[in-house]
């Protein structure tokens, strides 16, 4: 289980998380929602590392973490796909999947996670000689994603996995990543701007505004609120 407790998160004067508590459970798809500016990707970025906790507190499986280096939580069995479709883009799909295998500590063979992966999406087994900057913007998406997952972590953090995809697109990701809780009973800590994209894939959820909760519940009760009352977070 991942458990944050009343994290801060500070760059400089400014105060981006204020005072966050919250719970991943395995097999369990968790959502932080919130606008642009709520604090949505420092949360994340301070869960696996990426930047300095101001105070607060983040255990993995019992064991306090806030003091690990982030290579050392990716080995815990931490995952993070940041957003911007961080990819090293003159490198071939296959190698960015060899590159995030041999970075682990993966038990296994190389080939059998690339059979999975590719089993995923196909259509990166059909690109996996080409260079990750020639995918389309949702191929890129499915390559991060591979990426995250090769070595099977039990905790994903995806930051606005949907942002700039088609339709289309974002619904193929969105079933994935529950077919991934499900299955791989993995946790899933997802954070959107599109709530009602999100409400529906997830179990549970957060609503951020400028780095403070506002409200918390199951996905559906929060699906269900007044309108007003979440636009107000956007706000």
């Amino acid at each position: 289980m991942l458990e944050v407790r009343n994290l801060a998160v500070r760059y400089g004067a400014i105060e981006a998380v204020r005072g966050v508590s919250l719970t991943a459970r395995p097999g369990v798809i968790t959502a932080v929602l919130g606008a642009n500016s709520a604090g949505k990707s420092s949360l994340l970025k301070a869960i696996s590392g990426l930047v300095p906790v101001a105070s607060g507190e983040i255990r993995l499986d019992g064991e306090d973490i806030t003091a690990l280096p982030p290579h050392r939580r990716a080995r815990a069995g931490l995952a993070h796909a940041l957003e911007g479709r961080r990819l090293f883009h003159p490198l071939s799909v296959e190698e960015n999947l060899r590159l995030a295998w041999d970075f682990s500590a993966a038990t296994g063979s190389f080939e059998a996670a690339l059979a999975t992966a590719f089993g995923s999406f196909p259509v990166l087994k059909e690109r996996r000689h080409s260079p990750a900057r020639t995918l389309s913007g949702g191929q890129q998406q499915m390559l991060i994603l591979s990426c995250s997952l090769i070595r099977r972590p039990k905790y994903l953090l995806l930051d606005e996995p949907s942002l700039g995809l088609a339709p289309i697109v974002v619904q193929q990701i969105f079933r994935f990543i529950g077919a991934v809780a499900r299955e791989r009973g993995t946790a899933v800590l997802l954070s959107e701007q599109m709530a009602s994209l999100a409400l529906k894939v997830a179990d549970y959820g957060y609503l951020l505004r400028r780095g403070q909760w506002v409200r918390e519940g199951p996905a559906a009760e929060l699906a269900r609120a007044d309108v007003q009352e979440l636009s107000a977070a956007y706000l």
